[in-house]
């Protein structure tokens, strides 16, 4: 599946949830927030966990901002399905027991959380 094409709107605005806003998730380089609710689930299940506030790193990416940063070109983040969070918050098998179908770990900087439809995926860089 291709990426999407660039938003023609905005997306989602406002509170996603309790502790999340679209402020927090959306893409950096042109403000749309394209996020699933069921990512949105799991970033609370990942707070409630670590037991505190919780910060993404990077949440939607446009395909122009994707490109800017190295991502895949069949990147979860294209979907509005992942999430990188600090690490420290939530290992990846801790974030796959509170139900991340993909997982990674970023040079040790931020966790690769993702809702992803299909296989599951594990990785490290």
């Amino acid at each position: 599946m291709a990426p999407p094409a660039e938003p023609t709107s905005l997306g989602r605005r406002g509170p996603l949830s309790a502790h999340f806003d679209a402020r927090e998730l959306w893409c950096h380089h042109c403000h749309a927030c394209f996020i699933l609710d069921e990512l949105v689930h799991l970033l609370e299940a990942i707070r409630l966990h670590h037991g505190g506030p919780l910060v993404p790193v990077d949440g939607y990416r446009c395909p122009v901002h994707n490109r800017e940063v190295g991502g895949s070109s069949d990147s979860q983040h294209c979907y509005g399905a992942a999430a990188d969070i600090p690490a420290g918050i939530v290992t990846p098998p801790q974030a796959v027991t509170l139900g991340a179908r993909g997982v990674g770990s970023r040079n040790g900087w931020a966790v690769h959380v993702d809702v992803r439809r299909g296989r599951r995926a594990q990785w490290v860089e």
